[in-house]
């Protein structure tokens, strides 16, 4: 009886229920979009990060040693001689205890590398950016070291000169990232004993064009710092590369640019660095710093992990296992992945809000549509409890007309939410991405470090590359929107009827009747 009396006073004020649906059907589509913007984001963000190979590396926490030592965030009031003095005290730790790290639990697997920039002779020439003059003298590098193929040059980072091509020694297979993702593969030749150091390497196609090379040749590689210091290299085979050649590398060197990679073993690289510490001469600068003339190595080592709690359960684990406090673990690929995801949290936390705004709005709509209807039939009230039905049953009537025209209002709510949930929340993720576009200065940089100079799109020192947006996301509405949405109409059609309610409990039906005008 109360629901077949509450159907009778909908169609009985047909303007004031358009009314009410209209109101709800807006909110709905307004709610409906959102949580399909919140639960479509939530999905892409889970499955981003379990397509995610993570990795992480061990280094100096700098701002935690500035910040012991009283120095803060560096300005121009800082004494840079006692800031390197300073970290100069946390060296990069050694492979032997980055290697006892790796046993932990946690830890799937262990990649590492050793880097050093060195010159050819005049037989090998590097790839330049410019296609037309392939032997064109490369720009500037750092401190103004032109990576030519004569040695020496202003020196960079305590004397070291810096070079036109990187030769890289890996430790395992696993740490050729680029062979393992397909980027980089063998053309010629084969692929080179990563346990032996016996001088072999592999050089890009590239470059073997250029200087007329093949499998079995013999290069010449020399210290940027001392011409005189040689090593000679046998070319076990080539490779080539999906990178392209650019001038788009840090500073312009050559040395980055993935066509003047050369690739050994780790064993090849340390026993050249350990030959070059032998014959190195060493001076005092004019800060009293001391200058050597043997190549410097640059050890890369990545510890990598199944998912994010097994990287942060690490993080802790390596307190655990004594690393000191000013060293920290850190993920470029988790940086990077955050970096790509920035867009669309901020466009969810957008759709948070607005699902709020408009839920609060409605409600009080949804209250004060309610209260001026039950005011206006306030005679009917007093009519209906005159002749006994009582005030609760009166109320529930309220209350049914209420949650049908809230059901219907979804219903409209939801049809409008699905046909226009994908291209709203594409255009408002378009918008967010522009944002951030703008903010970073057209392009994002990413991370530094994490990396091995040689592997594809993992170089060290690559400014270029802009942050790859998630630009696309499946905003559909499914049955989890729907429910979600069920709940949140019932919520209001409660809310908006228990002002109803209250005024109904309130009244004097003889009261009523008797002050009717």
């Amino acid at each position: 009886m109360i629901l077949i009396n509450a159907l009778k006073a909908i169609t009985r004020s047909k303007g004031r229920s358009i009314l009410v649906l209209l109101i709800v059907a807006a909110i709905g589509a307004a709610a409906s979009v959102s949580l399909a913007i919140r639960q479509s984001a939530a999905q892409t963000e889970a499955a981003g990060l379990a397509q995610l190979t993570i990795t992480g590396s061990i280094q100096v926490d700098r701002q935690k040693v500035l910040a012991s030592a009283g120095l803060g965030t560096p300005g121009p009031n800082t004494n840079n001689v006692d800031i390197r003095q300073l970290l100069s005290q946390y060296p990069p730790l050694g492979l032997d205890q980055l290697q006892g790290y790796a046993d932990s639990t946690y830890v799937t697997d262990f990649r590492y590398a050793e880097s050093v920039s060195v010159n050819g002779n005049d037989a090998l020439k590097p790839v330049t950016a410019d296609p037309t003059n392939p032997t064109a003298t490369p720009s500037p590098g750092r401190n103004g070291t032109t990576g030519t193929n004569t040695a020496g040059g202003p020196p960079a980072y305590g004397g070291r000169g810096s070079g036109s091509f990187t030769l890289t020694g890996y430790g395992s297979q696993s740490a050729m990232t680029g062979f393992a993702s397909g980027t980089q593969r063998i053309s010629t030749g084969s692929m080179i004993d990563l346990t032996k150091a016996d001088n072999t390497c592999l050089i890009s196609d590239d470059l073997a064009s250029l200087d007329s090379l093949a499998v079995g040749d013999k290069i010449t590689i020399t210290n940027p710092a001392a011409a005189t210091e040689t090593y000679e290299l046998t070319i076990a085979g080539t490779y080539s590369s999906t990178a392209t050649t650019d001038n788009t590398y840090a500073g312009g060197r050559t040395a980055q640019d993935p066509a003047n990679q050369i690739l050994a073993s780790y064993p090849t690289v340390t026993a050249i660095l350990s030959h070059s510490a032998t014959v190195a001469t060493q001076t005092t600068d004019a800060q009293g710093q001391t200058v050597s003339t043997g190549l410097g190595g640059n050890l890369s080592a990545l510890y990598v992990f199944a998912n994010v709690a097994d990287y942060e359960a690490f993080g802790t684990d390596l307190t655990l296992m004594g690393l000191d406090p000013n060293y920290t673990l850190s993920s470029a690929d988790l940086r990077a992945y955050q970096a790509s995801v920035a867009p669309l949290q901020s466009l969810v936390d957008f759709a948070t809000k607005l699902l709020w705004i408009v839920l609060a709005v409605g409600a009080v709509v949804l209250v004060g549509v309610t209260v001026l209807t039950i005011r206006e039939r306030k005679y009917e009230v007093g009519v209906m409890t005159a002749i006994g039905i009582h005030k609760p049953a009166v109320a529930l009537q309220f209350v049914a007309e209420m949650v049908v025209v809230t059901l219907l209002g979804l219903v409209v709510g939801v049809a409008a939410g699905a046909v226009s949930s994908v291209a709203v929340a594409n255009s408002l993720l378009g918008a967010q991405i522009a944002q951030a576009q703008t903010a970073g200065g057209g392009s994002g940089r990413p991370p530094m470090g994490g990396g091995y100079p040689g592997q594809t799109g993992q170089g060290r020192g690559v400014f270029s590359r802009t942050v790859d947006y998630i630009s696309q996301i499946n905003a559909t509405i499914d049955w989890s929107v729907i429910a979600q949405l069920a709940g949140i109409g019932l919520a209001l059609a409660i809310i908006a009827s228990a002002a109803g309610v209250i005024l109904v409990m309130r009244y004097e039906p003889l009261t009523i009747l008797a002050n009717r005008s």
